[in-house]
């Protein structure tokens, strides 16, 4: 009786020891490879230097990172409106150079910030290193040599951009906030694949940001996304009663900037 007890207890053993083993292997996985898959930085290289890229508009480094500016022909900073853009996880501020003209002919800016470790600039990509860059290129932007107007200046944010723009809104003032594809709180994702929230180590959250800003945000994300759920973009709305949901047919990548969307957006900061 014994020797069936104890073949028992090993079994048992086996049973609920192997999965969880597999488990703490996959959570230490997802643990020390959250940065990379957050920010996949090296997937990407740029083609030439961002002075290059954008010839003839304003650019700097800041934190060894590149900024351009680009504004509407015979336009300063401090006449039009600006958007600082936060970009994708697997983009580069060069993907945005076509979108840079579009906005221009519609007589809007853009801030183009390149993130940490990303396009060959130094550094590693993350919450506190991209928030050190982000409000030193917003400083720039308002500073004495650019001369931009902060009721003039928004938040443009794509994907994890939109966690750094939110996160730009409580540390520097913003008129208002445009999101594409927000995810509420990142540790809720986080969640969803099995990892506990607490361990994750680049905490955003968009739905606290908003909640707490009071001014106007735009949010658009799509209605076959997979990998942040629309139900995401409709917490992040439902936060602030200055919020608005624009619903579209797409997944979470191929949301284009077409000239529809742009309009929407120029429309959103002409009011």
């Amino acid at each position: 009786m014994s020797s069936l007890l104890q073949k028992f207890q090993s079994l048992l053993i086996v049973l609920i020891g192997t999965p969880l083993a597999f488990y703490v292997l996959y959570a230490a996985g997802l643990f020390f490879g959250q940065r990379a898959i957050i920010f996949p930085a090296g997937v990407r290289e740029v083609a030439m230097p961002v002075d290059k890229v954008f010839y003839g508009h304003p650019t700097t480094m800041i934190e060894g990172c590149p900024v351009a500016l680009v504004l509407p022909e015979g336009k300063t900073a401090a006449d039009c409106p600006i958007f600082i853009v936060a970009h994708g996880n697997a983009e580069l501020i060069s993907d945005y150079v076509d979108l840079a003209n579009q906005f221009a002919r519609r007589g809007c800016g853009l801030l183009l910030v390149e993130f940490p470790g990303y396009g060959g600039a130094p550094g590693k990509p993350g919450r506190n290193t991209l928030g050190v860059v982000f409000d030193k290129a917003y400083d720039w932007l308002v500073s004495d040599q650019q001369g931009a107007d902060p009721k003039q200046i928004y938040g443009l944010g794509r994907s994890i951009g939109t966690g750094v723009v939110c996160d730009l809104s409580r540390s520097r003032d913003l008129a208002g906030l445009v999101l594409l594809s927000p995810f509420a709180d990142l540790r809720d994702l986080a969640r969803r694949r099995l990892l506990p929230g607490f361990l994750l180590r680049h905490p955003f959250n968009n739905e606290a940001a908003v909640a707490d800003f009071d001014r106007p945000v735009l949010v658009f994300h799509g209605l076959h996304d997979r990998i942040i759920p629309v139900e995401d973009g409709r917490r992040v709305v439902k936060a602030s009663a200055k919020a608005e949901l624009v619903l579209l047919e797409y997944g979470h990548n191929d949301i284009p900037f077409d000239n529809t969307l742009i309009d929407r957006i120029v429309a959103f900061v002409r009011k």
